[in-house]
């Protein structure tokens, strides 16, 4: 749905769209035909094997050398490949997509290490030799596989949909985009579903509003802001453990510690162990329900 409206809306001036731009490219955006499409030939072989006067006798220079050569020859000779008349991207598809694929897999990697450190920097202070084991861990890699994964699957399904059909279409996000989700397998997190989820009906609604189809409803951002609280708090209270640590201190900041303090010894009837499930709460987030109220 978001993809859909990110190949058909116009004005684009919501974040959510400079994030998908980000993530599959600015040439599977609307009217992505207006992006200077710049041609690619191969260098001329003269130039190809230029010869490097001052060249280092240093083995480790040479063998840098040699496989930047091989690099550079592999990615012209990639990017020199066929590419549909219908696609919008420059260079050719196998290039579109395995550049854009790579690129986000390392951004995710190199997002998910900054994290990693940044967060347990006291610990690799104190003790320098648990990095290497921070840093060479298998989880650091599912962002990368997941961004990576999901750019990869979307540009080659919507280069293979236009080379099928001989032309472009921005009903082609709809199945390309239901076949990258399954890249969200390798990074399932609730706080990236939920965003997308709210923003996808939110520019759903406003779509609608404006091509006349749905009624204007005064106030309708505010309710779906104050629906989406009322369901965080519903779940503060039956059961904490499912919220997020920095969902649950928002929640405890927004009422002031009531949410804490409220009693789930009732509650416990439905074998939930609510009471048990916030205490654990209270002790990871260090937040108290000993609070007093003058009333």
């Amino acid at each position: 749905m978001m993809l859909y409206y990110f190949r058909s809306e116009k004005n684009q001036q919501d974040s959510i769209f400079k994030i998908l731009q980000f993530v599959i490219g600015p040439y599977e955006r609307y009217n992505c035909s207006e992006i200077r499409r710049e041609p690619h030939t191969l260098a001329p072989k003269s130039l190809q094997k230029r010869r490097i006067t001052n060249k280092s006798n240093n083995q480790i220079f040479n063998a840098c050398h040699s496989g930047l050569a091989v690099y550079k020859h592999v990615i012209e000779r990639l990017k020199a490949w066929h590419k549909h008349l219908s696609c919008p991207h420059p260079f050719s598809c196998a290039h579109y997509v395995i550049s854009g694929g790579t690129k986000l897999f390392g951004i995710g990697i190199g997002v998910q290490l900054a994290i990693k450190l940044v967060l347990q920097w006291k610990k690799i202070f104190g003790r320098p030799k648990i990095a290497k084991q921070i840093i060479f861990r298998r989880e650091n890699l599912y962002l990368g596989m997941f961004i990576g994964g999901f750019t990869g699957i979307y540009r080659m399904l919507s280069c293979g949909l236009r080379r099928a059909f001989g032309k472009d279409s921005r009903y082609y996000a709809i199945p390309a985009g239901i076949a990258a989700s399954v890249a969200f397998t390798m990074y399932p997190d609730n706080t990236i579903a939920l965003y997308v989820m709210w923003k996808a009906l939110q520019i759903l609604w406003n779509s609608g509003v404006a091509t006349g189809k749905l009624p204007e409803v005064k106030w309708f951002i505010i309710v779906l802001y104050c629906f989406s609280t009322a369901i965080l708090f519903h779940a503060a209270i039956i059961e904490p453990q499912n919220l997020r640590s920095s969902y649950w201190k928002f929640l405890h900041n927004l009422s002031g510690g009531r949410i804490a303090t409220m009693a789930r010894k009732p509650l416990d009837e439905f074998g939930l162990g609510t009471s048990a499930s916030l205490a654990e709460v209270l002790r990871k987030t260090q937040t108290t329900d000993q609070i007093s109220y003058s009333f």
